[in-house]
């Protein structure tokens, strides 16, 4: 397609992606997807239409490309949206009454003792859940199935409740023997 060509096709095709667009995006979200459909079109370097059939199909990948942006816009939008849910509801624990600093350091160095009590393949796997990966994702990432994470996820929780009973049981015993 010559540039007069696809210009003439740019002419012809922005205003009803746009609108397209515009039933599922916000109006300027909507016009970038437009513009960017069409980039889209012009970078395959596709031959102009020679016949009605030829042309029909130029639009329908046209619209296909649209479709693709516009979904690609809304999952933006949605990471966009949950983003700012966590850091607004990050900041509006921060505001509330601040713990001791020093309390969470103990008990950060606590949880990362409990932690080190672990073999490596249960703390590789909490350190997933804690990144907040589903069963499904870690599966992938640590290449088995979703049932070896849920049994790998099942013991590292065995594991860490046996070393908090451990460490309160060795706690008892201390403040027992300081009190004799």
């Amino acid at each position: 397609m010559t540039e007069a060509e696809f210009r003439d096709f740019f002419e012809f095709m922005h205003p009803p992606l746009a609108r397209y667009a515009r039933r599922h995006l916000d109006p300027d979200t909507a016009n970038d997807v437009a513009v960017d459909t069409l980039r889209s079109v012009w970078t395959k370097g596709i031959e102009a239409p020679r016949d009605d059939v030829e042309h029909r199909q130029l639009l329908s990948l046209s619209y296909r490309i649209c479709d693709g942006l516009i979904r690609n816009a809304t999952r933006a939008e949605e990471r966009r949206r949950a983003l700012v849910e966590r850091v607004t509801q990050r900041s509006s624990l921060d505001t509330q009454a601040a713990p001791d600093i020093a309390e969470g350091i103990v008990q950060a160095a606590a949880a990362e003792e409990l932690l080190k009590q672990l073999s490596d393949a249960d703390r590789e796997v909490v350190a997933l859940l804690l990144d907040g990966y589903k069963v499904a994702e870690m599966a992938v990432i640590l290449g088995c199935g979703a049932p070896a994470v849920t049994m790998r996820l099942r013991r590292a929780k065995n594991h860490l409740i046996s070393a908090i009973a451990r460490d309160a049981k060795e706690d008892a015993n201390a403040a027992d023997t300081r009190q004799s």
